[in-house]
């Protein structure tokens, strides 16, 4: 099995303080160093056309929208194996799990329990439940079948 894995390189990010972005990359970077796990980390410092300025926003600044993840999964007739996509805009991380209800503070102490985030409220200097939690819409769609491999392709 091929796993290939593309993240973001945080500047800010080292193996004590945990950076701006909150990206995970040296966790990522440690747990994969052993393993056959293709792992890239990018830096996301733009183009050459970009200004000084917009250069150093861009080392600790940044977002990108087109999460996807690529696995072999069983054909719904059971006849084998076929490439199944997701892919999305929601960062696929600690924190964004959520329902149709959107809960902000009822759920802190079941189904969100470990798995809040706001960042207006550090979670980390004051109680979970003391909430509330950000509510996450977005979409994601999964895509089987030969349009699989344009995903594949257009990363």
């Amino acid at each position: 099995v091929v796993v290939n894995l593309m993240q973001w390189d945080d500047y800010t990010s080292n193996f004590v303080f945990p950076g701006m972005m909150g990206s995970h990359d040296e966790k990522s970077r440690a747990f994969f160093a052993s393993t056959k796990v293709n792992s890239v980390f990018v830096h996301t410092v733009g183009g050459s056309s970009n200004t000084f300025s917009e250069h150093q926003n861009k080392m600790i600044g940044f977002t990108h929208h087109q999460k996807f993840v690529v696995v072999d999964a069983p054909k719904e007739d059971g006849t084998g194996l076929e490439l199944k996509a997701f892919i999305g805009g929601i960062d696929l991380t600690e924190g964004r799990w959520d329902n149709n209800t959107h809960p902000l503070f009822r759920t802190l102490r079941c189904e969100h329990k470990t798995d809040a985030y706001n960042g207006c409220f550090l979670f980390g200097r004051r109680p979970v439940i003391a909430g509330p939690r950000e509510p996450w819409h977005d979409i994601h769609s999964c895509v089987t079948g030969p349009e699989v491999i344009n995903i594949v392709q257009a990363f």
